[in-house]
């Protein structure tokens, strides 16, 4: 994905958009070879613990949570996270030709049938290379899976993440 634009927001009405539609966009096929694909991990966690450990393990590397999104989008019980500053921004990328911007800080947190929860994020790796991406962008950008991998159970020793 070579992103043409990029820009901070902090127009609730535009992440609430992008965020409301996450869950319906992510795509469950890790092997594909796109470089942007979602990244999508299990818990053995309910979605309303993994949602709270999000949030806690984002604020402890910096990254507030501007808002939290319920999607009716799909079937899925699915919360979206969006990821930003204290003061409410985000990020936002655009390709020319896309009808709505991305939002690279989410993360999709979808309810299991069984109690469990799946945690799905995009892999950074083109936005990294973009050029409008100013460098404290980037940093955030790499600590995504540094958030998501907290869900490993400290207490037992078990790793939650399959």
């Amino acid at each position: 994905m070579g992103a043409k634009r990029c820009w901070m927001t902090g127009c609730m009405a535009l992440m609430l958009l992008v965020a409301g539609r996450a869950a319906s966009a992510v795509e469950r096929d890790d092997g594909a070879s796109e470089p942007n694909d979602w990244v999508t991990l299990s818990t053995s966690l309910p979605a309303e613990e993994t949602v709270r450990r999000l949030r806690k393990a984002a604020e402890r590397r910096g990254l507030a949570v501007v808002a939290e999104v319920s999607s009716p989008a799909t079937a899925a019980n699915a919360a979206v996270l969006v990821l930003g500053t204290e003061d409410g921004h985000t990020p936002m990328l655009q390709e020319a030709q896309a009808p709505l911007p991305e939002l690279p800080l989410q993360l999709v947190v979808e309810a299991a049938e069984d109690g469990s929860s799946r945690v799905s994020y995009r892999r950074s790796r083109a936005w990294l290379r973009n050029e409008g991406l100013p460098e404290e962008w980037r940093a955030r950008l790499a600590r995504l899976p540094q958030v998501v991998a907290t869900l490993r159970s400290r207490r037992s020793g078990v790793n939650g993440l399959s």
